[in-house]
């Protein structure tokens, strides 16, 4: 699976996403493919979508989808209770119905296209930023018809920024709580759409180790993806490291494990 993000570039046509999808399919890669609004100076995109300013734009995004054919993830708007996406509530005058209507409103144009090779993924972040009863997760569900899949998204963010309450937590810390929460919740399969774990503040290496003993016990957690990246503080430093080959002892890590996906004797 390949994480990729698009964003409403024009109000006309996604400049190279059939390149995306068909680069993604030549190399045996299904695309978790996400798209998201932009900030913007002179107010939320996510009205002007909803005025009808971009459905030329989503008229060609989803037709290049449905004529590729093959099996596409697909993000609308991931992390919205948090208050770093233009498209949360905390931007659109508090009121979540604003991101519910937008998801369903890109919807439509999947449906008009007969885009049925779409697996539609509802993506809230772990906690919600801020945590009011407003910018619950829930009150951003669009309903069952619209979700194929329930994506979680939880970081060991580690302790760069631990002056601001940040703390190391591992895998099962993340992840066992939601994920019961989620089996109540939902009937759909779920999927962690991205994950990683920072060096700062604990032995990233045993995380990892931690994290493929515990999630083959999660039976409804049917794909999980690594986020091989870093966050940049103010000053242009790395501030949390997520990358999957940091060292050549992690990067084994990794290989050993994976195999043990397909070859269980590497868990005895």
């Amino acid at each position: 699976i390949l994480l990729n993000y698009s964003e409403f570039d024009n109000t006309y046509k996604h400049p190279n996403l059939k390149q995306r999808l068909d680069a993604a399919y030549e190399h045996n890669k299904v695309l978790e493919l996400t798209l998201q609004t932009t900030w913007r100076e002179d107010g939320n995109m996510i009205y002007d979508i909803l005025d009808g300013q971009y459905d030329e734009f989503l008229r060609d995004y989803a037709q290049v989808i449905a004529d590729f054919g093959h099996p596409v993830l697909f993000r609308l708007g991931n992390e919205m209770n948090g208050d770093w996406c233009p498209y949360s509530s905390y931007n659109t005058a508090r009121d979540p119905l604003m991101y519910k209507e937008f998801y369903k409103y890109v919807y439509s144009f999947f449906e008009k296209a007969g885009a049925q090779n779409v697996i539609w993924i509802w993506n809230p972040n772990c906690d919600s930023f801020p945590n009011f009863n407003w910018n619950n997760e829930m009150m951003y569900y669009p309903g069952d018809k619209y979700v194929d899949v329930v994506g979680m998204t939880a970081y060991n963010t580690g302790t760069y920024y631990a002056s601001v309450g940040e703390t190391w937590k591992e895998f099962d810390e993340l992840y066992e709580g939601l994920y019961y929460e989620y089996c109540a919740k939902f009937q759909q399969p779920l999927m962690i759409t991205e994950f990683s774990s920072a060096s700062m503040g604990g032995d990233k290496n045993q995380w990892v180790i931690n994290m493929f003993n515990t999630i083959k016990d999660y039976d409804r957690i049917k794909a999980a993806v690594w986020w091989d990246g870093c966050d940049w503080d103010a000053n242009g430093n790395v501030a949390r490291s997520y990358f999957m080959d940091e060292t050549p002892a992690l990067l084994d890590i990794f290989k050993k494990y994976l195999k043990g996906s397909w070859d269980r004797d590497v868990y005895a």
